[in-house]
């Protein structure tokens, strides 16, 4: 006869999650100490239905100390601190209202700061000034007549 053991009780969420941040006293900020993404924010692992999965350090920490997270919502952070798992730093808001609440606080890349960007500060200058149709100005700068609207509407490029 063959005796089945289960093995060592794995620890919980919370057990593995209070070990890997340290307390910043001048901030508040529960700095996270562990892996992080390349975008800067912590993840642990997390076992659902005996498989692992990788969550984001902050949300792990809204569901150990504050309960679930509603479907749709993004957990923010009050301290723009991405490494922060604080509980008393996050809160539960919609992807537009973490879009405003970065671009009211100058985090949102814009500009030549976005990846994405086709166009330098200096030709978006000329643009504006430039005469012609949007298309005929496009195929100059090989981008989209859209874009070119867009930029001679001041819709994007509000900086400049």
């Amino acid at each position: 006869m063959r005796i089945i053991t289960k093995g060592p009780k794995r620890k919980t969420l919370k057990e593995r999650f209070n070990n890997k941040y340290i307390e910043d006293e001048s901030t508040g900020c529960w700095t996270w100490i562990k892996c992080l993404s390349k975008d800067g924010y912590g993840f642990i692992h997390d076992y659902v239905e005996d498989k692992i999965k990788l969550k984001r350090a902050h949300r792990a920490s809204w569901e150990i100390f504050r309960g679930p997270i509603p479907d749709r919502l993004c957990v923010l952070h009050k301290c723009d601190n991405t490494k922060c798992v604080n509980p008393e730093h996050l809160w539960l808001g919609t992807n537009n209202e973490n879009m405003k609440d970065m671009s009211i606080k100058k985090r949102a890349s814009w500009g030549i700061k976005n990846h994405l960007c086709k166009l330098s500060e200096f030709q978006v200058k000329e643009i504006r000034k430039m005469k012609g149709t949007h298309k005929s100005i496009a195929n100059k700068f090989r981008v989209s007549s859209t874009l070119i609207s867009f930029i001679k509407n001041n819709l994007i490029w509000k900086h400049i």
